[in-house]
C-alpha cells in the first residue's frame, strides 16, 4: 500500500482484516489503520502523544486531524487520531483516503497497516 501526504510517499505492508469494520462515523467511508512509525514520520506524533488521542489532536500543528471513535475485543472502546491523506493506493487502486493512526500496530508483526474487509 502507498500513502501520499504532501510530497512525500509510504510504502507500507498492509493486513487485509474482515474483523476491522471501522468507518467514519461522518461519511460512513471505511478508514484504515496505519502505526506508530508513520505517524512519526508524517505528522510528527510520538507515541506517548498517540497514545492519549484528545492530546494527539490538541498537539497543534497538524491541520485537519481529528478523532474518529472505535470499538476493539477487549476494549470499551476509544478514539484514534485521524487525517485525510492526499492519496491511498492498494495494490494500484485507489483506496479509501481516511487513515487513523495507533501506537499498537508496531510493524513488528509484519505489517504497519489494517485494511477493513470491506476495501
Amino acid at each position: 500500500m502507498e500513502l501520499r501526504y504532501g510530497e512525500r510517499v509510504w510504502k507500507v505492508t498492509a493486513l487485509v482484516d474482515t474483523g476491522n469494520l471501522l468507518t467514519d462515523p461522518l461519511t460512513g467511508q471505511s478508514v484504515t489503520v496505519v502505526g506508530g512509525r508513520i505517524a512519526r514520520e508524517m505528522l510528527g506524533l510520538t507515541e506517548e502523544v498517540l497514545s492519549d488521542p484528545v492530546r494527539s489532536v490538541a498537539h497543534g500543528g497538524v491541520r485537519g486531524l481529528r478523532l474518529i471513535p472505535y470499538k476493539a475485543l477487549g476494549k470499551t472502546g476509544g478514539m484514534l487520531p485521524a487525517l485525510m491523506l492526499d492519496n491511498v493506493r492498494i495494490d494500484g487502486r485507489e483506496g479509501g483516503r481516511l487513515v487513523a493512526f495507533s501506537p499498537e500496530i508496531t510493524g513488528e508483526d509484519g505489517f504497519e497497516a489494517l485494511i477493513g474487509g470491506t476495501i
